[in-house]
């Protein structure tokens, strides 16, 4: 599994945590091993041993949700006329992983007036010679 370069700190910290617990449970490992696995029964050891996947389609389930429950997008209004008919999704101009750090950087811009190098610094960019020379104060 090859995370660290592709996340926060604070995330890879988190997917560290996660993993240990499965590691507590018995499961081993491997660079084969899924990221996201199905729920398991901690006290049946065969399936704890046998990490099912989970599908691209209940990845992007999952997000769909947490896009629509969290407000980053809003589930169009379902009419009538979209019930008797196959309703077929449009695109919307938000896209999906995206668009949880477009809400981010706005909400910490537009609300906190947060100034836009420190949002930078939490959402993982490389800063170059700014972020050297930025320090954080408590």
């Amino acid at each position: 599994m090859k995370i660290g370069q592709f996340c926060s700190n604070e995330a890879r910290k988190e997917i560290d945590l996660y993993l240990q617990y499965r590691q507590r449970y018995g499961e081993k490992l491997t660079k084969d091993s899924p990221l996201f696995r199905k729920t398991f029964d901690r006290t049946d050891q065969m399936d704890v041993r046998n990490p099912k996947p989970l599908s691209r389609n209940t990845i992007i389930w999952f997000i769909n949700e947490l896009l629509n429950t969290t407000g980053v997008r809003v589930s169009p209004v379902m009419t009538e006329g979209m019930m008797m008919t196959k309703h077929i999704p449009q695109r919307t101009t938000v896209m999906q992983c995206h668009g949880f750090r477009k809400y981010f950087m706005t909400t910490c811009i537009n609300a906190a007036g947060m100034s836009p190098i420190y949002t930078d610094m939490l959402m993982g960019h490389d800063l170059g010679l700014t972020g050297a020379y930025t320090k954080l104060t408590g």
